[in-house]
């Protein structure tokens, strides 16, 4: 049988991101497809740039495992 679409493209993508908490989403949406950087973030949201860093960490691994889900 042939594999379905990938869910990582651009609207099941959007989707997937909209799985996350509001404030994991705005973060990904900024760094990943907005090109902020972690520090610009952060004062955006009012987070440190390491608080950043490590939520989006925890947003990649949350999609990760999203993504493993839907593949199956």
């Amino acid at each position: 049988a042939e594999a379905g679409p990938d869910p990582t493209e651009a609207a099941d993508m959007a989707k997937m991101i909209g799985m996350l908490d509001g404030r994991s989403a705005k973060i990904v949406q900024m760094i990943g497809m907005e090109g902020a950087s972690a520090l610009e973030t952060g004062q955006a949201l009012q987070m440190t740039e390491g608080a950043v860093r490590v939520a989006l960490h925890r947003a990649f691994k949350t999609l990760a495992a999203l993504r493993e889900r839907h593949v199956r």
